[in-house]
Formats: structure tokens, sequence, C-alpha cells
């Protein structure tokens, strides 16, 4: 008897934004309703801050824009940054009494729900640092009478643990928002899930086979998603998700470290010297990070040319799962996307999935 749920690849829920923002350098080509990218966008004519593929993508999103749109025009020619734009569109939305009432199309939770992790934030130099200055701008940005500072503070931690990245078709960032139901997805580093985003919304797929045995599969919470790149060493994603979301993980994969030994693990027919392999992979760090720069440039083919000399250069070095090769691959495949080689992106694509696993 097949007791399979959900099989790898099948959509398991779609759920809408309860709050998001484009990032600064991306409003001016893509549409602030349904994030579409187009070569032309209508500005709005008032705050000129926002821009719309069309009128209909216009009035749909007047009644989230009415109220900001004032605001932003007295507040020009200052601009806010990401998170800046993000925590005014969440107090406006707590200002009209949406962090009690609103739901999504699961309806498991209301804004005032979500984690906030008061304490830890507390003790957070730099996220106290930021609530400051997030403060600071608000004050200057209403012209009417902000909430109390423990609500402003309530919205800011949730904001912080609950922010999913929204990203492309290419998979690159281009916002942030708050999906209330997509908060119940705690984070693996063996994730079962993925989140991918259609317009506006955030969509959540299975990785692999789910069981209907699984507990709790007919909602959310027995799905994992990850929350931060999963091609990094152990001790630096725990890390980084202690620092982020102040959790420990104890995933298999961070339980063990066989992983860490081939991501970053040298291969084994290697003749260099001991110094030789430590240098060439602080060299391969270092040529990424570079090609992570470059990747807004006007001339993708040139990083392409630099990610296919680089990946000759990892054959006699590295592990065929190597971390670095993946991020090489994953690098080759976001140019050929963006050269409109189909087949080429295919390939690169297809060498990436089994190291993935």
């Amino acid at each position: 008897m097949n007791n399979t749920r959900y099989h790898a690849g099948s959509k398991i829920t779609e759920i809408s934004p309860y709050c998001y923002t484009l990032s600064p350098h991306k409003k001016q080509t893509i549409c602030e309703n349904c994030l579409e990218r187009k070569d032309r966008l209508l500005k709005c004519s008032a705050c000129k801050t926002v821009r719309f593929c069309g009128q209909d993508c216009q009035k749909e999103f007047w009644k989230s824009h009415k109220k900001e749109c004032s605001l932003l025009s007295k507040y020009s020619p200052r601009t806010l940054s990401e998170p800046a734009f993000l925590f005014i569109r969440l107090v406006i939305r707590h200002k009209n009494g949406d962090s009690d009432s609103w739901r999504d199309e699961e309806g498991q939770r209301v804004f005032r729900d979500l984690v906030t992790h008061e304490k830890e934030t507390k003790e957070d130099f730099e996220r106290i640092r930021q609530f400051g200055e997030l403060c600071r701008i608000a004050k200057e940005f209403f012209d009417e009478e902000l909430p109390d500072v423990s609500s402003l503070f309530g919205i800011f931690c949730r904001m912080c643990i609950n922010t999913i990245t929204i990203t492309d078709e290419t998979l690159e960032p281009i916002g942030s928002g708050v999906y209330l139901s997509a908060t119940q997805l705690d984070h693996s580093c063996e994730p079962n899930c993925t989140a991918g985003f259609v317009k506006n919304r955030i969509q959540i797929r299975a990785l692999r086979e789910i069981s209907s045995d699984c507990p709790q599969v007919d909602g959310l919470s027995a799905l994992r998603i990850n929350y931060i790149d999963l091609l990094v060493p152990r001790d630096e994603r725990r890390s980084q998700l202690k620092q982020q979301y102040y959790f420990d993980c104890k995933c298999s994969r961070c339980s063990s470290d066989e992983s860490d030994k081939a991501m970053i693990g040298m291969n084994r027919e290697c003749r260099k010297s001991a110094e030789d392999q430590i240098m060439f992979r602080s060299y391969i760090d270092r040529e990424i990070r570079r090609l992570d720069e470059q990747k807004e440039a006007k001339d993708p083919a040139k990083v392409l040319e630099r990610c296919q000399e680089l990946l000759s250069e990892c054959d006699q070095y590295l592990t065929s799962r190597s971390a670095f090769r993946v991020a090489l691959l994953d690098q080759a495949m976001g140019r050929c996307l963006d050269l409109q080689r189909w087949q080429a992106a295919l390939e690169y694509g297809l060498q990436s999935v089994p190291l993935m696993k």
C-alpha cells in the first residue's frame, strides 16, 4: 500500500504575504505588486517611489500603498533601506489592527502569534542598535503618534526572526517578507521541502517523498526548510543560525562531521603538498566570493568563462562533492540563464543535483 502523502516536486501549499518589500535596487525593474520583472514600469505619480507593471497591479496594491504613499512623498528625497521599508509597512499593518486579525490561506496564525525571542534580542547589541535606528526613522517618517515602544519592539523582534528572503526565478534575492503560515516550517540542514516564489506568493514544494505516516503531515509543522546556505561547513551553519535565530541546530548533518569531510575535503588522488592544498582552498573561496560580487555586472559571459576555468582547476584538488564545486556550478547555471543559454543551464543544474543530496 502506497502511503506517500507528497511526492518529490509536488506543491504542498501556496501562501500570500502578510507584508513584504522589494530591495531598493530592485524597485526600478520589478513591479511592487506582482514582483515580475518588466522593461517598463509605471511610477506612482504621488510618491514616485514604487513602480507597477500596469494599472491593474497599481489598483490591486493601492489598499496596501494608500497610507504609505503620502508619507513617502513627505519623506522624500530621503530613502528607506530594505529593513526600514519592511518595518514601516509592519507598523502600518499594526496600526490598522491587522496584527491580531489578518490570516492567510492556511489560517493558522496571526502576526502576534509569531515567535519573538525578545529576551535574546535584548541581549544582542547589534539588534538593539538596529532597533534604535529603525525607531528613529519611524519617528521621522510618520506624521502621527507611533505605537508604544513595547509594541514597536515586538514588531521588530517578529520581523528579525520570521522574515524570509524573496527570490526570483533564478533564485536571486529581490526582497524580503513575512509569510505567517510559512513560519511554522522549522529549519533543517537536511530539509524535506523547499520554498520558492510565484509572483508575491511563497510556494512550498516537497524535496523528497513525504509519508502520510509523518507526524502532523496534514499541517505544516512536520515540514522542514533551510533558513541558511547549506553549502557551508557545519560550524559556520550553526554559528549563523545561533546568531540570527538564537537556536542550536541538532539535525543529523550537524550531529556528524561526515558531510563536512566531503564538502571541504581534498581529492585523495591529489599529489600536491598539504600547504598547496590549503592555499588552493583559500584561493578558490576568494575567487567564488569575487564572482558573487560580479554577478550583477553587465557581462555574464565573462563571469561564466571564469566559472569554467575554476571548475577545471577544482578537478585536481577537490572531491567531486566539494561545496566549492557546487557553488561554481550554481554560479555557471545562473549566468547561462542570464545569457538565455537554456541547454547549458540545464546541464550545469543536473550536474549539481546529486551533489546537493
